[in-house]
């Protein structure tokens, strides 16, 4: 029996979602959208308002100026540099370096590096794919109204991932 909160095949369709022929899993094509737009955002938020970097240079010294605020333990600045890891932004995409960062924004309670550590886990990217882990991490995010975690939850819920893990995150011993 399926439980009430549950969506059916049906009720996925309507929504937009397609089924995955080789695993099975239900995606909601919406959801990558969504990310993208949370990190846009977020990237945007560490542009000044005086725009975009014009020359290398300038770049270089805002990366030397958010590395060390990130160094100095500022989480939002910790979170900045996880996502130009993880993108590429103005420094080699790499994924264990975005995990790292994103780790430690995430220990001081930055619900956006909470989620994406949650999304860095579900996909595996740069730690080993862990279901388990990915929701602890939507769950800390999503209990402090983190709309991206609460989706991605309900995404892993509705496409059937991992519910005994699903369970045992969201009702800890």
């Amino acid at each position: 029996m399926r439980p009430p909160h549950a969506l059916s095949g049906e009720r996925l369709v309507a929504l937009g979602a397609t089924r995955d022929s080789t695993t099975g899993c239900w995606g909601l094509p919406f959801v990558r959208r969504a990310v993208v737009l949370c990190l846009s955002t977020a990237l945007l938020s560490a542009v000044p308002a005086g725009g975009a970097q014009t020359s290398g240079e300038k770049l270089d010294e805002r990366l030397e100026d958010l590395r060390a605020r990130a160094e100095q333990g500022d989480a939002s600045a910790q979170f900045i540099l996880g996502v130009r890891y993880a993108n590429g932004e103005g420094i080699p995409e790499d994924d264990r370096e975005a995990v790292r960062w994103y780790r430690l924004a995430a220990e001081q309670g930055n619900t956006s590096a909470q989620s994406n550590l949650g999304t860095m886990y579900a996909t595996g990217r740069g730690v080993p794919e862990d279901d388990r882990e990915a929701v602890r991490w939507y769950r800390l995010a999503a209990e402090q109204g983190d709309a991206t975690a609460q989706l991605n939850l309900g995404n892993m819920s509705a496409r059937g991932g991992s519910p005994r893990c699903i369970r045992a995150a969201m009702h800890p011993a």
